[in-house]
């Protein structure tokens, strides 16, 4: 087994997982407060706005990392998730 000097060599070699970043944008911050979840494999930007348990009523997307993904777009550990709502108006 190889061996390893420091958190950072280990995170390196994906042998430790970083946790997600959810950070509610505008009206979201209303109803969730920031914060991580562990990462798993396969997680996608849907899969964790689902979990968030918003009003469903409320359309909402994800840019990860600043970027506006699909929501079937795959996440990576480490990630910041901004939810922002998708507002309408005339």
């Amino acid at each position: 087994m190889a061996h390893f000097e420091n958190e950072i060599e280990l995170q390196n070699h994906g042998l430790i997982r970083m946790p997600i970043t959810i950070v509610p944008i505008g009206i979201v911050r209303l109803l969730i407060q920031e914060m991580s979840l562990p990462y798993e494999p396969g997680m996608t930007v849907r899969r964790i706005i689902e979990g968030l348990d918003l009003p469903t009523e409320l359309k909402v997307c994800g840019f990860v990392n600043g970027t506006r993904l699909k929501p079937d777009a795959f996440v990576q550990d480490g990630d910041t998730i901004r939810v922002v709502s998708l507002m309408m108006g005339g």
